[in-house]
């Protein structure tokens, strides 16, 4: 009766494991986790890496280098393409709104926007800025500007940026991405093609050396999370990794608990009855 037992729950055991690691995972979905990975950005292999102090020409006449701004205060950059018909333009309006709700502009940071594409001119992205319509005290905290192409590739490269032609149109593929830049280093890499307001504190917080106590890498590569991240809410749920770290423990205390409840109610009945007969 035991072994049978066993075998039964052994089987039922094995069973529930096997789902457990194979439902999460297709064909389709590590397809869909490779692409993503090639085409975004990954935060941890920049964190904290320097950043080349190239020259730029703002659309405001001047030429100045980046060391220029971040020597003030920290900055948050981004790349855009000024005759962009895809995310750029709707990018940088995201980025405009959650600065606004998380404020700290011009005094924790500023933000710089830089062009990739090596046919934009300083005047072609002021067009650009005025299509923000930023307000007259957030203007000077925003600075738009072009650099040289081979200084342009270095600093894209620092930051894993990258860009291509799309074949017979004047556009480019490129991600969406803000780099968050401290002394010369990057502390924090944002990307998507929407600036959350929960995420850009989180970047504000730790530009200001405040405890951030976590917060997710953008690694498609991990299906597998004890918990979470909901950056609509701020807020951290329970995910597959937890039920999966949790299960195994929990079905073995159940099978041992029910397999000595089992053995030990005979023994006790046998030791009650031959106390009886003394």
């Amino acid at each position: 009766m035991g072994s049978r037992f066993c075998h039964r729950w052994g089987k039922v055991i094995v069973t529930a494991l096997c789902l457990l690691a194979f439902c999460p995972f297709s064909p389709a979905q590590q397809r869909e986790n490779d692409e993503n990975e090639r085409l975004f950005p990954r935060e941890e292999e920049v964190l904290y890496g320097r950043v080349p102090n190239i020259v730029v020409r703002t659309i405001d006449g001047k030429t100045q280098r980046l060391s220029d701004w971040w020597q003030q205060r920290p900055i948050l950059l981004t790349f855009v393409f000024a005759h962009c018909a895809g995310v750029c333009y709707p990018y940088l309006n995201s980025l405009r709104d959650a600065i606004r709700q998380v404020g700290g502009l011009g005094s924790d940071y500023e933000v710089v926007v830089l062009s990739f594409a090596p046919e934009d001119a300083p005047t072609e992205l002021r067009l650009m800025a005025e299509a923000l319509r930023l307000s007259r005290n957030e203007r000077p905290c925003w600075h738009f500007g072009v650099g040289e192409p081979e200084a342009m590739e270095r600093l894209e490269r620092a930051v894993r940026f990258w860009h291509r032609r799309i074949k017979g149109t004047n556009q480019y593929d490129h991600p969406a991405m803000l780099a968050a830049i401290k002394d010369g280093r990057v502390i924090r890499l944002l990307v998507g093609a929407t600036v959350m307001p929960v995420r850009l504190r989180e970047v504000v917080r730790e530009l200001k050396g405040e405890p951030v106590l976590a917060y997710p890498l953008p690694d498609a590569r991990m299906p597998f999370r004890c918990f979470r991240y909901d950056p609509k809410t701020g807020t951290w749920r329970p995910d597959w990794g937890l039920l999966a770290l949790l299960t195994p423990p929990l079905l073995t205390a159940v099978f041992v608990l029910y397999v000595f409840r089992r053995s030990g109610c005979p023994r006790e009945t046998e030791s009650v009855r031959r106390s009886d007969k003394i």
